[in-house]
């Protein structure tokens, strides 16, 4: 019985030490869980990484920062900053109130990358995401226009419109845009297609 409680004491931590060298953003929802695990080891280890992981993520924003800082004429430093911002943001790895000033320096550096003539179509994602997690859907309205004049032929942008549809209880608006939809020149693919489907059915599967 010891010997098979030591085997599982060392496994875990092989298991957690692991973790604390891979990318452990993937594994944050399981880390999560394992916080309220019964077992005060686990959710000892689990907490330890998240709050390593927590640090790792913040230094790593704070050297970006420096960088785009010193050079902001640098487009790459800017998305780069932008995409730390944002899968921070998205992870929920902090508190909301930690969150807060994060927020507000993703939308700084959003609104400048939105800025350029012709910004990446991951810039335009990105903001729409962060619109739907805060419910700002005035600014997710205005990002997603801007996003389809830009890139008319983009599923993803047609995607965008039917989930703001969706998120705004839009039923005309989205009736509308699907009687448009043909006029678009955009090729439409099965995750798409999908939910074409399901509205013209009347929302029968």
């Amino acid at each position: 019985k010891s010997v098979l409680m030591i085997y599982m004491i060392l496994t875990k931590k092989m298991v957690m030490d692991t973790l604390k060298e891979d990318n452990t953003m993937e594994y944050l929802t399981v880390l999560k869980e394992a916080l309220e695990n019964e077992d005060s080891e686990t959710s000892h280890y689990a907490s330890s990484i998240i709050m390593l992981l927590q640090e790792k993520t913040q230094n790593r924003i704070m050297k970006k920062e420096k960088e785009f800082f010193l050079h902001p004429e640098n487009e790459e430093t800017g998305r780069e900053l932008e995409q730390e911002l944002y899968e921070l943001l998205v992870s929920r790895l902090l508190t909301e109130e930690n969150l807060k000033k994060y927020y507000l320096q993703y939308t700084k550096i959003s609104d400048r990358l939105l800025k350029e003539e012709l910004p990446g179509e991951e810039i335009f994602l990105h903001r729409l995401a962060i619109c739907y997690q805060q419910g700002d859907f005035t600014d997710a309205q205005n990002i997603l226009t801007r996003y389809e004049k830009s890139y008319p032929g983009s599923e993803d942008a047609v995607l965008a419109r039917i989930k703001l549809c969706i998120y705004t209880r839009d039923g005309d608006g989205l009736t509308k845009f699907m009687e448009e939809l043909g006029k678009r020149p955009v090729v439409l693919t099965q995750k798409t297609l999908e939910y074409i489907r399901f509205f013209r059915q009347g929302g029968k599967k």
